[in-house]
């Protein structure tokens, strides 16, 4: 008799249960229902000539209403938009399977909590850059300066001898790269439009749509105003004017 019981219950809760399939379906319905309003309103936006195409359009947080205007609160933050395409990022398992039926990106790989979420950043930023270009971010510094784009940099010759800037990466006291002319510095704390203010740094580059991310275990900012220089790809303390 406990053994029919046992095999009853499971029939009824389990992983594969009436419940548990009916718990599905409607969260099923409801990820289609939000894929669905995502789909017509980037096609709308399109044909309004809001965008150019799909891909331009990445949302994070809060503004995934933009064009999910349905999505539920406790549903924020567990999709986001990237380059057009819809992304559940929540840790519910059973959630997780409703979005993989539903042909949604889930994968961001492994990690802590924190470090998937600076993955989902990476991505975002990286199909702003490549999408909506320098106008889409902004940086104010300390100052109360307002930076579009960033902080650009420039290569250190004697053109540029009083506003050279770069980045240099480095490994064993050798620089192995310089990101100058061309690059930009995105600092911690930009305002990158749809998606909010930024956790890492980035050195981006608009023209080609290339960008890193900042990581100060390798990575220095270094220019005109410091007092460290490069030379013959070797870091030490000098004059920061020299161009030597």
């Amino acid at each position: 008799m406990l053994i029919l019981a046992g095999v009853s219950l499971n029939a009824i809760i389990g992983d594969n249960g009436i419940i548990t399939k009916a718990q599905l379906a409607n969260v099923e319905s409801k990820f289609a229902s939000y894929k669905e309003e995502l789909g017509i309103n980037l096609v709308a936006s399109v044909t309004e000539g809001k965008i150019e195409k799909e891909e331009e359009v990445t949302l994070l947080g809060e503004n995934v209403r933009k064009y999910i205007p349905s999505l539920a609160d406790e549903d924020i933050g567990k999709f986001n938009v990237i380059s057009g395409k819809l992304y559940y990022t929540g840790e519910d398992e059973l959630e997780k399977k409703a979005a993989l039926s539903q042909n949604m990106e889930t994968d961001l790989g492994t990690g802590s909590k924190e470090e998937l979420a600076e993955k989902l950043e990476n991505l975002a930023v990286d199909s702003v850059l490549k999408n909506a270009g320098k106008n889409a971010f902004n940086y104010t510094d300390e100052n109360g300066e307002k930076h579009q784009g960033g902080i650009p940099l420039y290569d250190k010759n004697l053109e540029n001898a009083s506003r050279w800037k770069v980045v240099t990466e480095v490994e064993e006291g050798v620089v192995k790269q310089t990101y100058g002319t061309g690059w930009t510095y995105i600092p911690k704390g930009t305002e990158v439009e749809n998606l909010g203010t930024t956790t890492c740094s980035y050195i981006g580059n608009y023209a080609t749509g290339e960008i890193k991310k900042f990581d100060e275990k390798i990575h220095s900012l270094m220019g005109f105003d410091s007092s460290v220089a490069v030379k013959d790809h070797l870091i030490f303390n000098a004059d920061p004017r020299s161009y030597g």
